[in-house]
């Protein structure tokens, strides 16, 4: 009988570290590996529209129509990552400790807050806001004047304005951004396996 209870035990103990496992493989790091590539999207977009705006004389159309392709590029998977994240956090059923399952939902907050994270207000997208941007910017010098895009012009230059806010975009805002998706997706790691 005593071998009977102790297996059952075991058999349970077993069943919950599988679960466990199942659970980080199926749910968590797919969409971890989706928030990767989506980040690496943003950060490879970014540097190359830097290289459009600090090879032309002043930003074109060529920087807006790359960014908005690049944009539709991946638009189903950050939209995928986002419904994931939401499910996944609402979800019902636990089967993994309380302290566990908190660490799930502020992953998945960290996952929602990033994907709609470049401006608080309207919560844009990452590119919808630099595309918004470049385009102001265009609309003043079709409707103004040139010395907005040279040196000593409006604000000394537009120009120097984006590739400015590409650079904080890159080294400091998306990395930012992306941090507590990483910690919580740390912790979670090594609660489930």
């Amino acid at each position: 009988m005593l071998q009977f209870v102790w297996g059952a035990v075991v058999s349970l103990v077993q069943g919950y570290e599988s679960g466990k496992q199942q659970f980080f493989a199926n749910h968590l790091e797919p969409l971890h590996q989706r928030m990767l590539v989506i980040h690496k999207d943003y950060l490879a977009g970014f540097a190359e529209a830097k290289r459009y705006i600090d090879s032309s004389e002043r930003p074109t159309v060529e920087v807006v129509s790359f960014l908005r392709q690049r944009r539709r590029d991946l638009v189903a998977e950050r939209n995928l990552a986002q419904a994931l994240s939401l499910e996944l956090g609402s979800a019902e059923r636990r089967i993994v400790r309380d302290e566990v399952w908190d660490g799930l939902q502020m992953y998945c907050h960290a996952v929602c807050r990033y994907l709609g994270g470049s401006s608080s207000v309207g919560g844009l997208s990452w590119y919808s806001e630099f595309i918004d941007c470049v385009e102001s910017r265009m609309r003043l010098y079709y409707i103004k004047d040139s010395a907005i895009w040279t040196p000593g012009g409006f604000r000394d230059s537009t120009k120097s304005e984006l590739a400015e806010w590409i650079a904080i975009a890159i080294d400091r805002e998306l990395p930012t951004a992306f941090d507590p998706i990483n910690k919580h997706y740390a912790f979670l790691r090594t609660r489930l396996l």
